[in-house]
């Protein structure tokens, strides 16, 4: 994979993934392009990615995105989408979900 910040607050991050197993591999991750950007801020984060199996054409978009409310405390909003045809994944296989999840975090 390769990773590009044109600026210390941006990059933007991308890799192929292969398993030469091919139609034998027992995962969803056999053969994808995966990309994504990240945007750095003084109070927190977003990242925002997104994997594409060319061919089945299926693919997941994420978000994530965290805020330090303070010293002590982080939120975090965390969001999944799969976007294709679940009929052409292997059996179980977890991309196949939509999810969303917030959380807070505190420190001590």
């Amino acid at each position: 994979g390769l990773e590009y910040a044109p600026r210390d607050y941006l990059s933007v991050y991308g890799e192929i993934v292969f398993d030469s197993r091919g139609v034998a591999a027992t995962t969803s991750w056999e053969h994808d392009v995966f990309v994504g950007t990240r945007l750095l801020y003084p109070d927190g984060t977003i990242d925002l990615r997104s994997s594409v199996d060319p061919t089945s054409g299926n693919v997941i978009v994420g978000l994530k995105a965290t805020r330090r409310l303070s010293n002590a405390l982080l939120l975090a909003l965390e969001t999944r989408a799969f976007l294709g045809d679940a009929a052409r994944e292997p059996p179980r296989a977890w991309r196949t979900d939509t999810s969303v999840a917030l959380g807070v975090t505190r420190y001590f």
